[in-house]
């Protein structure tokens, strides 16, 4: 008998922890957008966190909630059935490198040229709402490196049907930033945003790395060095063509957040803000057929837990 198996009713227990993180998440998400109205209200605080937080849309869904987690999942499941479970990891972690390749590149591009990043997302900002954008996009592409780590890891603890850790991460992350508006927001202003985005990454990546280490490797073979070497090659060359048609999906689903943002930032400032705040009232009106949905189609290998993503606009 396994673990899972030894303890009552795990079903039910499971089912109601997803019920209770699916209702929450979404709930915590919502706390945000009035805590960010009760400190900033429609400024251009709020502007540049609206477009800089388009790095955090785009990186859950490459990264946590689309590509990684629909190409490590089903190649991972699949060298487990063929009982080469150790290529299966030695495959997530040379994804985990070459994503986070890019995305270390994209950083460096970020902080050597954050000009051109905020003027292709928002071109007519200005003055305090240009200088905070530029600061938030510094420190969001660090947030970026992380997520390509919790996502590949988010992938494996699926394999092992741990599904619960995508909502406990979201919700983790907003009270974060919840708690860095209220205790600093009023002094470093765009800052306790960038510290409390911050804050959740990490928060993220290390919850991720716990379950990983103390809830799944310790119960494999696996051989930590070996998962240094990258490969296999047909496996790697396999997952980077299933990703392939997943990026252009992603960037032809999410195209309109950019033009959304680039027409209203020629507006006056707050205008970006205005939107945001209406754009989430919207969620109230599925909050718990979105939420119910969650629990009643649990994920599934090629599935994964509906969510508001933090702050989007989409």
């Amino acid at each position: 008998m396994t673990q899972a198996e030894s303890r009552p009713y795990p079903t039910a227990r499971s089912v109601t922890n997803l019920t209770f993180l699916a209702v929450l998440s979404p709930a915590v998400g919502l706390m945000v957008e009035i805590v960010l109205a009760w400190r900033f209200g429609a400024s251009g605080v709020v502007d540049a966190f609206r477009v800089a937080t388009l790095l955090l849309v785009f990186g859950n869904q490459f990264f946590l909630n689309q590509v990684l987690l629909h190409i490590i999942v089903p190649l991972f499941s699949q060298y487990r059935a063929k009982g080469l479970q150790q290529e299966g990891w030695r495959l997530a972690f040379s994804l985990a490198v070459i994503f986070g390749a890019i995305s270390l590149t994209f950083f460096f591009w970020v902080w050597s040229n954050p000009d051109a990043l905020v003027g292709l997302l928002a071109p007519g900002l200005s003055g305090a709402g240009k200088t905070a954008a530029l600061q938030l996009v510094h420190y969001f592409s660090v947030a970026l490196i992380l997520m390509v780590w919790s996502g590949v890891i988010g992938g494996i603890l699926q394999v092992f049907r741990i599904f619960w850790v995508p909502l406990a991460s979201q919700t983790l992350t907003n009270l974060l930033v919840i708690a860095a508006i209220f205790t600093v927001g009023r002094e470093w202003g765009s800052g306790a945003l960038a510290l409390g985005v911050l804050l959740g990454s990490f928060a993220m990546f290390a919850l991720h790395l716990y379950l990983l280490l103390f809830r799944v490797a310790r119960d494999t073979d696996i051989r930590w060095l070996e998962c240094l070497r990258l490969g296999p090659w047909d496996g790697v060359i396999r997952a980077l063509r299933l990703a392939m048609p997943l990026v252009v999906m992603i960037f032809v689903t999410q195209w309109f957040l950019i033009v959304i943002n680039r027409t209203l930032s020629e507006m006056s400032s707050g205008t970006i803000t205005e939107y945001g705040y209406a754009f989430k009232l919207s969620y109230l009106a599925y909050f718990l057929p979105l939420s119910f949905a969650t629990v009643l189609f649990p994920p599934s290998p090629m599935r994964t837990p509906t969510m508001i993503p933090l702050n989007s606009q989409g």
